[in-house]
């Protein structure tokens, strides 16, 4: 058992790993132990010794607890400024790419992927921002079968004239390459709410909906110029409206 500030914990196991920290699933206690709860705990390295990393970690964790929204994963508890910097937040069941690799979504659940994902995203534009690693792993679905998006780990202001930490400059290509806008691959070219749209798309890709109306919006989600992709995911609401059948989120 753990004792951090006015809380313990219990470290059951770890559950993912990222580039400069890892994800374990603890049950936490108040300090008499009376009461208890699941949840996930995200810590930063210890080896991560760098002041630019542990500045990242801390605007992570700003950002996000900034995006309050029924689509994106809370944070309850952050101690960021500590020899060991973590944070506690909501814990899910599943990522998305667990139920990809399994083919264990149903219809109606791949519907709530695709609302989650449009309203958690331009929740997050709204606020100023780009997520920069929109991918299945990092879009959690929770117990009550709500789906939310997680790990803003390489979150950036959408002005990057406000940026002063080098690894959010212009220049620097982060993300995963299978949801990496193409234009990233040229020099001169910014991450953009476009290349947010097109890690979207290309999720919305892999959930194999047949509906025709979505398939063309789906394919604009995902076009190779970003000039023929869609300026804000509005104006896919707008389309996702339009069409018979469907209901926009």
């Amino acid at each position: 058992m753990e004792v951090v500030s006015n809380y313990k914990f219990q470290v059951l196991e770890k559950i993912g790993n990222g580039g400069f920290g890892f994800v374990e699933k603890i049950q936490l206690f108040n300090m008499s132990e009376t009461h208890s709860g699941l949840y996930a705990r995200k810590v930063l390295e210890p080896k991560t010794e760098l002041k630019l990393y542990r500045e990242r970690f801390k605007k992570e964790v700003m950002c996000q607890s900034q995006c309050h929204h029924k689509h994106i994963i809370p944070i309850y508890i952050a101690s960021i400024n500590s020899e060991k910097p973590h944070f506690i937040m909501q814990l899910g069941i599943h990522d998305l790419q667990e139920l990809l690799d399994n083919d264990a979504l149903e219809e109606a659940e791949k519907y709530a992927v695709m609302d989650a994902l449009l309203l958690g995203l331009k929740h997050i534009h709204d606020q100023g921002f780009i997520h920069r690693d929109i991918k299945p792993s990092n879009i959690i679905m929770c117990d009550d079968g709500t789906f939310k998006i997680t790990d803003f780990g390489l979150i950036r202001r959408t002005d990057i004239t406000k940026e002063l930490n080098p690894l959010t400059a212009i220049g620097f290509v982060l993300g995963t390459e299978e949801y990496l806008a193409p234009e990233l691959h040229y020099e001169g070219n910014d991450y953009s709410h476009k290349s947010d749209i097109f890690a979207m798309g290309k999720i919305f890709d892999k959930l194999n909906i047949t509906h025709e109306g979505l398939q063309k919006i789906i394919k604009k989600c995902c076009k190779m110029d970003p000039t023929d992709r869609y300026e804000s995911i509005d104006q896919i609401l707008i389309d996702i409206e339009s069409l018979d059948g469907v209901s926009a989120a």
